[in-house]
């Protein structure tokens, strides 16, 4: 989608793999993968 707030598969993928294959544990964390979106 192509509105304020969505992003495309790949980039979120990225965002994950990042996350899951950065050597730390995550367990339990709530992880902001983008800033909060500003909606005029």
């Amino acid at each position: 989608m192509a509105l304020p707030g969505f992003h495309d598969i790949d980039t979120v993928g990225r965002k994950f793999a990042d996350l899951i294959n950065d050597g730390q544990s995550h367990q339990g964390e709530f992880i902001e993968l983008y800033p909060i979106v500003k909606e005029d």
